[in-house]
């Protein structure tokens, strides 16, 4: 059982697989009225192990800490997003963003284990919702 991330875009091109990523929820939320039932959100919640990749990919960790500095300026700000889960070598599913945006980025270090955990939460654009898969 794994979980694989790949980010690409104009100034982005990551992939990580196996023990870089540790956690993934996705959630879709629609408003309580009835009227707007037609209008929904949708997010990733992508978490990985920083000591994992400090040894073996700091390179990606250090271009999703770029992504989530990036301004808005339309270049490279939105990036296709793609998480998938494997079990028995087979994709039991995949989610994609094709127009995705970082709302959130945080790091947690524990001195005592020696852990350290990032969590990356992506949004896809809202006037793109028809494009994402689930």
């Amino acid at each position: 059982m794994s979980l694989s991330l790949k980010v690409k875009g104009k100034h982005i091109n990551i992939e990580l697989l196996g023990e870089e990523i540790i956690e993934y929820r996705f959630k879709q939320e629609a408003p309580n009225s009835l009227y707007a039932k037609g209008m929904f959100d949708c997010f990733m919640e992508i978490k990985g192990n920083i000591a994992y990749m400090a040894e073996h990919s700091f390179a990606e960790l250090e271009a999703i800490r770029e992504w989530v500095d990036r301004e808005f300026d339309g270049d490279g700000y939105y990036n296709f997003v793609e998480v998938s889960f494997t079990h028995g070598g087979e994709v039991v599913r995949t989610t994609t963003f094709p127009d995705a945006y970082v709302t959130s980025y945080e790091e947690d270090m524990d001195t005592h284990s020696g852990q350290g955990i990032f969590t990356l939460v992506v949004r896809q654009k809202l006037d793109k919702m028809d494009y994402y898969r689930l």
